[in-house]
Parts: structure tokens; C-alpha cells; sequence
């Protein structure tokens, strides 16, 4: 068959704009610091620094998370933003827009990582962050007091505050050391990388990592051509847990576990598991069973047997054969409360999205739950979109309630008409899981 030389120019013009959308592409992370047109951000997912120039013409947007966005410019950005940026073939960004959040209300309790409300909210606290006080001291997260009234930017995905500004009346003097950024920061270390999974692990089968290293910082674990890059979760001072899923359609064999941690800016050297993994579909060897002991009971006392003669002095009177012992039951193990059933409340399946996606619901109270966020748009070939738009592992309230949120819809996340699946479901239970579909509606 020949073709026109029509149709090879509409070809070649189509295989050129292919070309250029696969060579752009979106990076999503947190803004660092900007130098004239020289920007820094810290991807998601990665444990390295991200610098790129910003193209001539480029569109430069920041607002408030759930407001409407406006013009900017880098300067304005603020360390710790959540941006959402489109790099062009030759690595410049077109594209640059920042989110933040505004958290305020009167401090009940500090700890070396988080402040407390006295409404039962809480903000964690990034390290090294300053505190600036009414008179213009800079000063520490230490030097707050209870009662005092603050008002937080945060990053609105990972709740994790990077300026604090404490509103106190005039004259009001505050005893605090002035800040003094440390420069000379130690280079943080991973003590130890284990994970507990099935005896043999097969796809879908959940894992879960557990790190131990320099706290306060951003560990991350991964599992070549298995398991991407996933961010994990301190749950405590210097101990970071994930819970990641096997993928349905992979397999792997002997692939090591590595796990990178990132503190103040500062990587520590990679570690890995001492146990490889391996991913099978094949079923285990059966092993040979071994026979029980017998548990038959004994025969009845009065059951005559060849070993015993009658005695003829003395005749017994005929009593009726003794009923056989009763075996004991045993006391079943009393079974574990069942937990409360994860429900999500909010947003309600079938529900259109624009800008920022909340997710709300209830469960156990004290518990953990994850939640995952997919994406689809129901194409298939090079017009598919899919991936995932976050697994977090989130902390329910002593109220049983739970929140993850707000995520900007920025980037591919902001295409019309994508699928949006939302699970939540107890780690231990990922079959129990509570499902909401709902659509992008991005004007």
C-alpha cells in the first residue's frame, strides 16, 4: 500500500508532536529556594535536589490551597511550598505554580516535632524551622509557649510547617536566643532496613519496611522493577514505616531493598535489607504431612480383654459398665475485638472535583489506616493516563476521625474526565477495604 505524500506529512507532524509531549513533563515536589531565574525543589519520591532555569515567558502562579491562584514571582515563592512544575525538552520550566496552607489557633503543647492546639489540631514542625516573634526576634519551636497565638504556613500535602509567626501584643517582651542557623550539619545515618512479608511473596501480597536512622528527616524505600520510589512514615523519633503492595502483573528474584533517607537537605548513604526478595506466581512445594499421634480414646474399665480372668471365690455383683471419661475442652482463646469498619465520608462516590482533592472518613480510634489515590483515564495505547496520586499511611484521631489532605489537582492530575479511585483500609486488612470513585471535573 502507498501512501500519499499528504498523509506522510500528517505522519511526520503527528510523530513530532508525540515526540514533544513525551519530552515535556510535570514534576510535582516542594519548592526550596529561587536565584534569579534558577529555581530549586525537592521532587517527590527523590532524595536529591532538583535545580532548573525558568524559560522566558513562563507562567508563574501562587495562592492559597482551595483559593484561586494569581501571578507571582519566584521571589515570592516560600520554602516549603507545594509546586507543580512543567519542564520543556531542553529541561526550562514553562510552567510554575505553589501551593500553601495556613494553619492559626492557640498552642496547647510543643514537641521537638509537632505543636498541638488547643482545638485538637496539630502541625508538624520541619527542623531548623524558625518562629518569628511580634518584635522581629527570630527564634525556635522551643521558645513557644502554651496559650500563645500563631499562625503556620504548611505545605498542604505534607501538613509540615515551615514558618511559624507568633501574634503577640506590642511590648511584649519574649526571652529567646537569637536564631542561629547551623550551618555544619551532621550527615545523617540509617541504622537498620528490615520488612515482613509472606514466606513467599507473590503479586498483590503487601510488605512492609521499616527503617531506623537520624530522625526528623524524609526516608524513602524502593525495590527495582518492583517497587517504585515510596515515601515512608515516621511514626516515632527516627523510625520510618511503609506499607508498600506487589503489583498484580510483576515478578522479580533477588532484587535487593533500598531504603535513602534525607535530613535537613543532607542524604545519608543508601542501605539495603539483608534479605533479597523475590516475587513468585509458582505455588509452593508441598511438604510432606506428618501423622498426628493417635488421640483415640482409651477403652472402658469394665470391657473384658483377654488378660483378665474372673474371680471364682467371691462373685461380684453385675454393675453396669462405667460411662467413658470425659475429655476436657479446652477454653477457646478469647478472639480480638473487631475493629470499627474504615468509612469514608467524605467525598461521596460519584462526586465531580476541581482544584483539590480532601479525603475524610472514620475507623478505629488510635489506629492507622492507609490510603491510596489512582488515577485513570480509561484510554488505552499512548492516549492512556494512569498512575497513582499518593499512598499514605494516615494516624486516626482519638474521636476516630481521619483526613488526608487537601492534594492540588495540578499537572496531568487536572486533565477532565479522569477516574479518581480512593481506597482506605487498615494495613492488616487490605481486602476490607472502603472504595470512592469519584471524576475530575477541571474546568
Amino acid at each position: 500500500m502507498r501512501l500519499s505524500a499528504l498523509s506522510v506529512v500528517f505522519l511526520v507532524i503527528f510523530a513530532f508532536s508525540i515526540s514533544r509531549c513525551d519530552a515535556a513533563r510535570t514534576v510535582l515536589g516542594t519548592f526550596i529556594s529561587a536565584a534569579g531565574d534558577e529555581v530549586t525543589i525537592k521532587p517527590d519520591g527523590e532524595d536529591r535536589p532538583l535545580k532548573f532555569r525558568s524559560a522566558a515567558g513562563a507562567t508563574v502562579l501562587r495562592g492559597q490551597t482551595g483559593g484561586e491562584l494569581r501571578k507571582a514571582k519566584l521571589a515570592e515563592f516560600g520554602a516549603g511550598d507545594r509546586v507543580v512544575v512543567v519542564l520543556n525538552e531542553k529541561g526550562l520550566a514553562t510552567s510554575l505554580k505553589a501551593y500553601y496552607a495556613i494553619a492559626q489557633g492557640t498552642v496547647a503543647s510543643v514537641k521537638p516535632d509537632k505543636i498541638f492546639f488547643q482545638d485538637g489540631r496539630s502541625v508538624k514542625l520541619r527542623p531548623g524551622m524558625p518562629v518569628v516573634f511580634g518584635d522581629g526576634l527570630v527564634g525556635k519551636a522551643a521558645d513557644l509557649r502554651p496559650g500563645a497565638q500563631v499562625v503556620c504556613r504548611v505545605n498542604p500535602v505534607t501538613n509540615e510547617a515551615w514558618t511559624i509567626i507568633v501574634k503577640q501584643p506590642k511590648g511584649t517582651k519574649v526571652a529567646i536566643e537569637p536564631y542561629k542557623p547551623n550551618v555544619m550539619l551532621p550527615k545523617p545515618t540509617i541504622k537498620s532496613v528490615t520488612y515482613s512479608a509472606p514466606p513467599v511473596i507473590r503479586p498483590r501480597d503487601w510488605i512492609k519496611v521499616v527503617v531506623t536512622g537520624t530522625p526528623g528527616g524524609r526516608a524513602v524505600c524502593q525495590v527495582k522493577g518492583l517497587i517504585p520510589r515510596t515515601v515512608m512514615q515516621e511514626i516515632s523519633p527516627g523510625t520510618y514505616v511503609a506499607h508498600v503492595q506487589v503489583p498484580s502483573n510483576k515478578v522479580v528474584r533477588g532484587e535487593p531493598l533500598v531504603a535513602y533517607l534525607t535530613v535537613n537537605g543532607i542524604d545519608a548513604t543508601p542501605v539495603q535489607a539483608s534479605k533479597l526478595i523475590t516475587v513468585t506466581v509458582e505455588e509452593p512445594e508441598t511438604l510432606p504431612s506428618t501423622p498426628l499421634p493417635s488421640s483415640e480414646p482409651s477403652k472402658p474399665e469394665s470391657e473384658p480383654t483377654t488378660e483378665q480372668k474372673p474371680e471364682p471365690e467371691v462373685p461380684q455383683p453385675s454393675t453396669p459398665p462405667s460411662p467413658s471419661p470425659a475429655i476436657a475442652e479446652q477454653p477457646k482463646p478469647s478472639e480480638p475485638s473487631a475493629k470499627a469498619p474504615v468509612v469514608i465520608t467524605s467525598p461521596p462516590t460519584g462526586q465531580k472535583i476541581k482544584r483539590v482533592l480532601t479525603v475524610t472518613g472514620t475507623a478505629e480510634p488510635g489506629s492507622n489506616i492507609m490510603i491510596t489515590v489512582n488515577y485513570t483515564n480509561q484510554r488505552g495505547g499512548i492516549l492512556n493516563l494512569s498512575g497513582q496520586v499518593t499512598s499514605q499511611l494516615v494516624a486516626v484521631g482519638p474521636d476516630g476521625q481521619f483526613k488526608m489532605g487537601p492534594i492540588p489537582l495540578e499537572g496531568p492530575l487536572a486533565t477532565k474526565g479522569l477516574v479518581f479511585t480512593i481506597q482506605a483500609f487498615y494495613p492488616d486488612a487490605p481486602n476490607t477495604a472502603a472504595t470512592v470513585i469519584v471524576f475530575g471535573d477541571r474546568d
